[in-house]
């Protein structure tokens, strides 16, 4: 059997999603729609490897994905690192090293500065196996259940909760009744905020005042990208999510950005949040203290406008302002933590802190 590789940059992206052989591939290592996103990342160079396809015959049966960042160290200085952002080997062709192979190959070119974030349990496994990453965890964050979901919840985690489904949809409705009524109770008030569409100069400045304890330091060019870019689009898009097999379409995805101020006018605060299906997460926060409150009885207020179910918040001081608030309308809380693999070659500084939607959580 002929085995070949190619290697696609972040400049080559969008021809290659043009390309005969993409509209003829059965299986598709990028969605047309991410690829776009790809191409615009501002800290991304045109020459950034954003693909690595390995082929058996002709036929595409592995591929890995990268996302260029930019990593900042206590010195102020810049380093290019990628966050890894899919990987995938056909089932028949497991166990012959393709995945060592590709991921061997984003090592190489980003010298050993990889990073994952978002991977499963299964994932986990074969991380471990090749030997190529460390784990480290954020401190506790917060996750919030304002209606029952477990239809959502627990068919994911595969045995014979998919098989239950209906069953789980039936006791979602029957517990949904009563909630509701308890919800009666939480009038979805909220609070004096500013929402925003685009993210300006003021608010640049704001950030920049408050990020020098981040690892990637994005600014408002790389959130205005995420913003302009996203990954996710319905599902009655003319786009074969089929050939895809990673997250490309949503029944409803959208971002929610505001802003909190004080009596003088002055920003105190910048919340960026998605909305998944049901699922209302943090992507990023700037929060002085006094913003705290506010920011966490305003991300309850739009949850519970929104019809969401959850709330997930990795941010250690906003989950601990959405836990001490007597006010919010939550049934259950419990502490949750974010994972990353960090290239074993990579030292980490200490005291530096992740953003909820570093690498490609942002996206999903």
């Amino acid at each position: 059997m002929a085995t070949t590789t190619r290697s696609i940059l972040v400049k080559d992206l969008i021809a290659y999603t043009e390309s005969e052989e993409y509209r003829n591939s059965a299986v598709v290592p990028i969605s047309p729609h991410r690829a776009r996103s790809h191409a615009h990342n501002p800290r991304a160079r045109p020459h950034d490897l954003a693909l690595f396809l390995v082929y058996e015959n002709g036929d595409l049966v592995g591929y890995v994905g990268a996302i260029p960042e930019r990593y900042f160290t206590a010195t102020q200085e810049a380093l290019t690192i990628a966050w890894l952002s899919c990987l995938w080997v056909s089932p028949s062709m497991r166990g012959r090293g393709i995945a060592q192979k590709l991921l061997a190959t984003i090592s190489e070119h980003y010298h050993k500065q990889v990073f994952v974030t978002g991977f499963t349990p299964e994932s986990k496994v074969l991380y471990d196996r090749l030997g190529f990453f460390e784990e480290q965890k954020t401190p506790p964050g917060l996750r919030g259940y304002l209606r029952p979901n477990f239809a959502d919840i627990l068919p994911p985690k595969g045995g014979f909760w998919p098989k239950i489904k209906p069953l789980l949809l039936f006791l979602d409705t029957v517990l949904g009744f009563f909630n509701g009524l308890r919800l009666l109770f939480y009038a979805p008030k909220m609070p004096e905020i500013q929402v925003v569409d685009h993210l300006d100069a003021e608010i640049e400045a704001f950030i920049q005042q408050h990020n020098s304890d981040e690892y990637t330091r994005r600014s408002t060019a790389e959130l205005n990208w995420i913003l302009q870019f996203p990954w996710l689009i319905p599902p009655n898009t003319k786009w074969d999510a089929h050939r895809y097999y990673f997250s490309s379409v949503a029944k409803r995805f959208q971002y929610f950005v505001f802003t909190t101020r004080n009596t003088t006018g002055q920003l105190t605060g910048l919340v960026f949040l998605s909305l998944r299906e049901r699922h209302l997460k943090l992507i990023y926060a700037q929060l002085e203290e006094e913003a705290l409150t506010k920011a966490a009885r305003a991300i309850a207020a739009y949850a519970l406008q929104q019809g969401a179910a959850m709330v997930t918040v990795f941010d250690e001081r906003l989950a601990t302002a959405i836990h001490k608030d007597r006010r919010a309308p939550f049934f259950y809380t419990r502490a949750v933590q974010n994972r990353y693999l960090i290239s074993t070659a990579f030292d980490l500084q200490s005291n530096f802190r992740f953003q909820d939607g570093d690498g490609d959580a942002a996206f999903t």
